[in-house]
């Protein structure tokens, strides 16, 4: 379980940095990115049963 939550954990540190970055010049920091890659992430991380030992 530890390593879903280490997984868990990064991805939101992730989304928060777009976030706070979100418009400001770098190659274009853009939280919905963010959003939508960790969004992609979740999806085949559940797909892949990486968190049936949290959902159980």
């Amino acid at each position: 379980m530890a390593p879903q939550i280490m997984i868990i954990i990064l991805m939101t540190l992730g989304l928060g940095l777009h976030l706070t970055e979100h418009g400001k010049p770098r190659s274009n920091y853009n939280f919905w990115h963010g959003l939508i890659t960790t969004g992609i992430w979740v999806a085949i991380l559940h797909w892949g049963g990486f968190f049936d030992v949290i959902i159980k």
